[in-house]
């Protein structure tokens, strides 16, 4: 019993630094200043990391909350996206730390049935397993296994981005079939208050970022890891090198050259 009081008391210890770091404005005080939203703010988090369903319609009737309102929230109140990713770096709980601990680069598809959100196109979707229309971030984690099982491994999350894909950004005319085209795209850009100062990045200088920003707070981890998308890329991996990280990716069999096994070897003065 004791045993399970304390599991407990440290998940609510573990999930109150966890919620801290989206309630704190850069100047230190609480976020947001308005009681109104800040009761939307704490509703919408403990609906969204409790059991059930994320989405709002669900965190509404878990929360016993106006919907409306709590999609306003979500829609309209400023973030201080650097700040919450600051502080998540900054307050990494020591037992999710280690040379155990891996930094996670991986892409998350999240299906859409619209157009009109952000970033929105028709790419590979994890989510589907298959090319759909949907959103892509690429999200960097740190994760420790547990000692006895899977199941026990702590995780911390220590970024996150959008893609933003090249018709999202303007960036390349071929991306478009027509003017017509381009000044759709245009227009879902001014709708969605994108700033004109926001470039294309690829996934992989997206995730190069992410492990510059653990690099620099310090995190101790063993290594970071990914899937072939992003060990195919040997720029990417350079990058980690340059950083002095060590990796453990995945690459594709095409990756690595083969010989016979009836293939003579020479030595070293021998060969040409």
């Amino acid at each position: 019993m004791k045993e399970t009081k304390r599991a407990q008391a440290e998940g609510l210890q573990f999930l109150s630094n966890y919620c801290s770091a989206f309630t704190t404005r850069l100047d230190g005080s609480s976020w947001p200043k308005y009681d109104r939203t800040w009761q939307n703010a704490a509703r919408y988090f403990r609906g969204a990391t409790g059991p059930g369903s994320p989405i709002a319609t669900d965190i509404a009737d878990k929360m016993q909350v106006d919907q409306e309102r709590l999609e306003r929230f979500v829609r309209e109140s400023p973030w201080e996206h650097e700040n919450v990713e600051k502080k998540l770096r900054e307050r990494v709980p020591e037992a999710t730390q280690g040379r155990q601990a891996a930094v996670v680069i991986d892409g998350m598809g999240i299906p859409k049935s619209g157009e009109d959100s952000v970033g929105v196109a028709r790419q590979w979707c994890g989510a589907t397993g298959k090319v759909d229309n949907c959103q892509v971030t690429v999200n960097c984690t740190l994760a420790r296994p547990g000692e006895r099982q899977n199941a026990d491994q702590l995780t911390w999350p220590l970024g996150m981005r959008l893609y933003l894909p090249k018709k999202w950004a303007g960036a390349d005319d071929a991306e478009y079939d027509d003017q017509q085209h381009r000044e759709l795209f245009a227009q879902r850009r001014e709708d969605a208050n994108i700033p004109d100062d926001i470039e294309h990045r690829t996934k992989l200088e997206i995730a190069a970022g992410l492990v510059e920003h653990v690099v620099s707070a310090d995190i101790e981890h063993g290594c970071v890891v990914a899937d072939q998308n992003y060990g195919k890329s040997r720029s990417f991996r350079q990058k980690l090198r340059g950083l002095d990280e060590p990796y453990i990716m995945d690459v594709s069999p095409s990756s690595f050259s083969f010989v016979s096994e009836e293939t003579e070897l020479l030595r070293p003065e021998d060969s040409p």
